[in-house]
C-alpha cells in the first residue's frame, strides 16, 4: 500500500524488479481542505519479487517509497541490528574513557592539593629514635661498669 495527500490529486505508480502482471487498486479520498488523498495497493505473488518501490508523483515534487519483502527485509533488519550494536559499542567505549579520564583527573587534584606527608616508614622510625633516645637516659645514681678485654 502507498498512498499520498495533495492537491492535485499526487500519482502513484509502482516500480518493480521484475514485471508485473496484477493491477493496483486505486482509492481517491476528497478531503474538507480541498486536498485528495490517494491509496494505491497492489497485490502480488512475493515469490517472484525481492523489492518494490512506489514513485509518488505530483507537481510540487516526485518521491520514491522502497518496500521491501520478506526475503529482503531479513538483511536489512540484520544490518540495523549490526549497526546498532556496533553503534552501542563505540558509545560505550568513549564513555568508559571519559570516566577513566574523570577519576584520573580527580586523584591528580587530589595528589595536588594533598600536604606531604611523610611514610610510615620515617614516621615509625622517628617514634623508635625518640624511644631510643628516652631509654639512653639514665638516672644519676646509677653505676655503669666497664670491662676492658
Amino acid at each position: 500500500v502507498c498512498s499520498a495527500t495533495g492537491k492535485p490529486a499526487p500519482k502513484i505508480t509502482w516500480l518493480d524488479d521484475r514485471d508485473l502482471d496484477e493491477s493496483p487498486e486505486i482509492h481517491q479520498i476528497q478531503n474538507a481542505n480541498g486536498t485528495v488523498t490517494v491509496v494505491n495497493r497492489l497485490t502480488f505473488s512475493a515469490n517472484r519479487l525481492h523489492a518494490l518501490a512506489c514513485l509518488l508523483d505530483h507537481p510540487r515534487g516526485r518521491k520514491m517509497k522502497a518496500v521491501y519483502l520478506e526475503k529482503g527485509r531479513e538483511g536489512v533488519q540484520k544490518s540495523i541490528i549490526i549497526m546498532a550494536v556496533l553503534t552501542a559499542m563505540v558509545f560505550l567505549t568513549i564513555l568508559i574513557r571519559c570516566v577513566m579520564r574523570l577519576i584520573n583527573r580527580k586523584r591528580k587534584k587530589v595528589k595536588r592539593h594533598s600536604a606531604p606527608r611523610i611514610p610510615a616508614k620515617e614516621r615509625g622510625l622517628h617514634r623508635d629514635l625518640s624511644e631510643k633516645a628516652v631509654s639512653l637516659h639514665k638516672p644519676k645514681d646509677q653505676h655503669i661498669v666497664y670491662q676492658n678485654e
